[in-house]
């Protein structure tokens, strides 16, 4: 277990490092409100600040030096001057890149360390291009229109810290399932495999189910299963429980499986269906690692189909049992 854990710490740090901060700030306040489009996310920054690093009045985004962006000012008119800057820590080490978006009409005097780009014509949308350590932009004419979204300046310190929270629950998603879907190309000798999981948990009563494991060191999980509750209260046992799942896993091939999954079923906690994020971990015992136990922990919400939502947290313990391995 302790392998597992520390070959996925490495492969966390390692594909952290590996992107690249970028931070985008406005020069002149007659610009605000400014619309940025990085990719398919549209953001919004009200107030000028040139320095600023943190939301609200900048974009921080992670990416690795190939990504396209388009700017827009308070008259929807596309911003054609912007400058590059690489900034450094006392020991040489680039903390961030920062993009400074100077407006549609303004130019900004060009340094040793930081460009701008006109684009010059009568087109009604201009894209940024980053990538180059050089600092150049790359502008490309088009006629895609964007919505606004919330402007993170006016929100409250509650509803700005559940968005923070939620953003860093999907980047924490979305790294994981990169790793793991790079380690799908190392060679297991017990993966993939088909198993049946039979086991209880406050989301899905108590179930049998079948899971399968695609992939190799990591990869893709699928899952999906009915079940009844006869331990705890019932909130909803009219209807049939059923769950079914995706999520990924990580190995280390000596019997320990840690993966994160997200479930979406009918649950005996309340009705009208509930959706869940779970981390879980396994362990497959001997020399074949055909059976093994495993627990998990999630929290979701439920009453999906009504106004008012039910937080569910999640406890799952159960045994399994490969049915077919490679």
């Amino acid at each position: 277990m302790k392998r597992l854990f520390c070959l996925i710490l490495l492969l966390l740090s390692v594909s952290a490092l590996s992107a690249r901060k970028w931070v985008f700030t406005v020069l002149n306040s007659a610009s605000c409100p400014v619309t940025v489009n990085i990719g398919s996310e549209t953001y919004v920054l009200s107030v000028a600040d040139k320095y600023a690093t943190e939301p609200p009045r900048a974009i921080v985004i992670y990416n690795d030096n190939n990504f396209q962006w388009s700017a827009y000012d308070k008259a929807g008119d596309p911003i054609k001057h912007w400058s590059e800057q690489n900034v450094f820590d006392d020991n040489g080490n680039l903390k961030h890149t920062r993009i400074v978006l100077c407006g549609a009409g303004y130019v900004f005097r060009q340094s040793d360390s930081s460009s701008s780009y006109d684009s010059g014509g009568d087109s009604s949308s201009v894209s940024g291009y980053a990538g180059s350590d050089s600092g150049e932009g790359y502008s490309d004419a088009g006629d895609t229109q964007y919505q606004a979204s919330p402007d993170y300046s006016h929100m409250s310190t509650s509803d700005y810290a559940k968005l923070t929270a939620i953003e860093t629950v999907g980047n924490t998603i979305n790294q994981f399932g990169s790793v793991a879907a790079q380690m799908t190309k190392l060679p297991s000798s017990y993966y993939p495999y088909i198993g049946i999981n039979l086991g209880m948990s406050r989301f899905a009563g108590q179930y049998a189910r079948i899971k399968t494991c695609l992939g190799g060191g990591g990869g893709f999980t699928l899952m999906g299963g009915v079940g009844k509750e006869w331990i705890f209260s019932p909130n909803n046992d009219k209807n049939l429980l059923w769950h079914v799942g995706l999520g990924y896993y990580m190995t280390d091939d000596c019997g320990s499986e840690f993966g994160m999954n997200i479930l979406l079923g009918e649950t005996p906690v309340c009705p009208n269906k509930g959706l869940l994020l779970e981390i879980s971990y396994g362990y497959f015992f001997g020399y074949d690692q055909i059976f093994g136990v495993y627990g998990s922990l999630g929290i979701g919400g439920g009453n999906l189909d009504s106004k008012n939502a039910k937080f569910i947290f999640d406890w799952n313990i159960g045994i399994a049992v490969k049915l077919w391995s490679r």
